[in-house]
């Protein structure tokens, strides 16, 4: 099974993915939404995408098949980047205005075109982001209906479905993610309906067997309060196998609750695993190598304490490990001369 961490705006930065992929070898890393139009206008876009990684999925966001397949042109010509998703499935304001998102969902035959022109032109087939349902449109006809389309007349075979409906008016971002109910149920009947599709359950996901009978699962809100949280869902699925429980719909989590009741559990469920794991981590080895990818002769930013901020998580000393990364950023030291308070602070709440 594929786990994947979700693109997350402001969030999947090169610097966060960085540090995910020192913890985690094996998970498919999204970066963030980046517009085509972001891509066409900024020679500089390498800077928001990060140093080549064979098992990270460039997102795009944008309706327009020609710029789309314009931007990835640009990308697979400049860097070795091969693997892209169209967002299909973003509900805010700004992104539904410029009608991308999860409005392309009321627009199956735009989405066909944008797949195919990218295809025609680059070679490169995209896969999909989306919700099960859209506004008034949230009937499991619909849901399969819009992925039958898609996947009828296109090379795409990889789906990523976020299971709850969105509203594109009405609910901010936020609510989007926590109002709607999920719906597992939509996802598990699409892969029974389309077994040949490679299809990933993403919404409220706290263990491996809520992805079984799927092709993965992604992780992301979790991972942003936990980056430890794929260790930590291998390990609840281990101890679970280990405790002789059976596997499939008695693990798996139960859809219908809301999303808050969710992040509860999830952090129930997982802190005992959790608490495990913290034993074995090398914080030391994680945090020296993190601070490794980083340009050693810039200041230490803002955007690079920020994937370390949980690191420590229900550990004693986190404060004054936060606190020192805060000093350091607004004091604009270089990552080079900060290194070694960095690692003796690591040194002390490890052994803490």
């Amino acid at each position: 099974m594929i786990l994947s961490l979700a693109p997350m705006l402001k969030v999947t930065t090169p610097q966060f993915r960085s540090l995910i992929r020192i913890i985690s070898s094996d998970v498919h890393l999204f970066t963030e939404m980046l517009s085509a139009e972001y891509i066409l206008n900024n020679d500089n876009y390498q800077t928001r995408i990060g140093a080549y990684d064979p098992l990270t999925i460039i997102q795009l966001g944008g309706s327009d098949p020609v710029k789309i397949s314009l931007a990835v042109l640009k990308i697979i010509s400049q860097t070795e980047f091969r693997r892209f998703n169209l967002n299909v499935g973003c509900p805010s304001p700004k992104v539904t205005k410029g009608q991308f998102g999860a409005s392309l969902m009321l627009k199956a035959q735009l989405v066909i075109d944008i797949i195919n022109e990218v295809y025609n032109v680059t070679n490169v087939t995209l896969s999909i982001k989306c919700r099960i349902g859209v506004d008034e449109n949230d009937s499991f006809a619909f849901f399969h209906g819009f992925v039958e389309q898609v996947a009828s007349n296109t090379k795409c075979r990889d789906f990523y479905i976020h299971a709850r409906k969105c509203w594109l008016k009405g609910l901010s971002p936020k609510e989007n993610r926590n109002v709607p109910m999920l719906n597992y149920e939509f996802v598990y009947a699409l892969k029974r309906k389309m077994p040949f599709l490679n299809i990933h359950l993403n919404g409220g996901v706290k263990c491996l067997a809520d992805g079984d009978g799927l092709d993965g699962i992604m992780l992301g809100r979790t991972v942003m309060k936990n980056v430890f949280a794929f260790e930590d869902i291998k390990a609840r699925n281990k101890a679970a196998y280990e405790n002789n429980d059976s596997h499939g719909d008695s693990l798996r989590s139960d859809s219908s609750t809301n999303q808050q009741a969710v992040q509860q559990s999830d952090l129930l469920s997982l802190s005992n695993e959790h608490k495990g794991l913290q034993k074995q981590i090398d914080y030391y080895y994680i945090i020296k190598t993190y601070l490794g990818t980083l340009n050693q002769d810039k200041s230490l930013k803002p955007c690079d304490i920020v994937p370390l901020i949980n690191i420590f998580r229900g550990k004693k000393g986190t404060k004054s490990f936060k606190v020192l990364l805060a000093t350091l950023a607004a004091k604009k030291i270089a990552v080079s001369a900060c290194q070694d308070e960095i690692l003796q602070c690591v040194r002390n709440v490890s052994n803490s």
